[in-house]
């Protein structure tokens, strides 16, 4: 619900109706009314049926590629049944659907399977270059500092289709290291 408000400016009722749609209508999520962010630890057949589901995808199918080539990370995190309540973690089932998803279920449903996706990547990899430079002006020695902060390996930020934010602004250079 957090991320959906952050994202789309969602209530938190908007979201869980679109969530409930999913779950009672579609079929394509787990129950929706929990905060864990758990699985069970005997869903690990059902994790990997989700990632064969998704890498048919056009959407998800890279992101799925990706986890595969380099593992599923974190499943000694996210399948810990100790940490599970009544409900687990909301996640993808393995329903498939003709259905066409639109507006709120559409962005719903993408950002829970984003969010699964990304729990099984590893994280992402930072390259920050700072240069310092002191410059006479005007008689006076003044320091100037630079930044120029891009991403080496996306990690989870890939699933989640987050990218390095020097990329939105034009106006940002990289640094030469």
């Amino acid at each position: 619900q957090r991320e959906a408000n952050r994202r789309f400016s969602y209530s938190a009722k908007r979201t869980l109706d679109a969530a409930q749609r999913l779950y009672e209508g579609h079929k394509l999520i787990t129950y929706p009314r929990t905060d864990s962010r758990y699985l069970p630890n005997d869903y690990l057949e059902h994790v990997h049926g989700v990632l064969e589901l998704m890498e048919q995808d056009y959407e998800y199918g890279k992101v799925v590629k990706t986890i595969k080539e380099d593992g599923p990370q974190n499943l000694d995190l996210l399948l810990n049944s100790e940490k599970v309540s009544d409900h687990f973690a909301i996640v993808p089932t393995l329903t498939e659907s003709d259905a066409v998803l639109t507006g709120d279920d559409a962005k719903i449903y993408d950002l829970i399977v984003r969010q699964f996706l990304a729990s099984l990547m590893g994280p992402a990899i930072w390259n920050q270059v700072e240069r310092f430079v002191a410059m006479d002006v005007g008689g006076e020695l003044v320091d100037f500092r630079a930044t120029s902060r891009t991403i080496d390996v996306p990690g989870f930020l890939a699933a989640l289709k987050k990218n390095d934010d020097s990329a939105d602004d034009d106006r940002k250079q990289q640094l030469p290291h």
